[in-house]
C-alpha cells in the first residue's frame, strides 16, 4: 500500500503555455553587500521564537 502522496498522478497535465525559465537563473549571482550580523540573527530568532509561543 502507498501512501497517496507518493502516487504517481495517472491523469495526464496539459503542457504550460508560458515558456520556462532560462537556464541562468543556476548561474552564480554576485554577493550580496548586506551582511546580517550576529546580533541581528539573534534578536529575529527571539521574535520567531516568541511569535510561535503565541501560536
Amino acid at each position: 500500500m502507498v501512501h497517496p502522496a507518493f502516487q504517481q498522478q495517472t491523469t495526464k497535465r496539459e503542457k504550460p503555455s508560458t515558456p520556462l525559465p532560462s537556464l541562468d537563473l543556476l548561474l552564480k549571482y554576485p554577493p550580496n553587500e548586506q551582511r546580517i550580523t550576529p546580533d541581528e540573527i539573534m534578536e529575529t530568532s527571539q521574535r520567531i521564537e516568541q511569535q510561535l509561543r503565541n501560536f
